[in-house]
């Protein structure tokens, strides 16, 4: 993979890691979760979530728990390959 592709990469998983964490703490506050990533800002994100670094919008979606994941069409926060939708498959392995 090349150094960009990995930036990416690791851009991402940063980014939907934030989304993550701060999407719980919206469903602390308000005691329901996020429905869009735009639910978090201005009051939990300091900047209106973007496109992931492919250009593609980021994938919200409510687990039967109620937790909130977040996807990319390149990568999930446990570093899998993502589709977007939520699918995964193993990266790198």
């Amino acid at each position: 993979i090349g150094n960009t592709e990995k930036a990416r990469k690791a851009k991402a998983i940063m980014e939907i890691k934030e989304f993550e964490t701060q999407a719980e703490l919206y469903q602390l506050n308000n005691g329901k979760p996020i429905t869009a990533l735009s639910d978090l800002y201005p009051e939990y994100l300091k900047e209106a979530p973007g496109p992931d670094p492919w250009g593609n919008e980021y994938v919200v979606t409510i687990e039967s728990d109620g937790t909130v994941r977040v996807t990319s069409s390149g990568v999930t926060s446990d570093e899998t390959e993502g589709k977007a939708g939520g699918q995964t498959a193993d990266w790198g392995k």
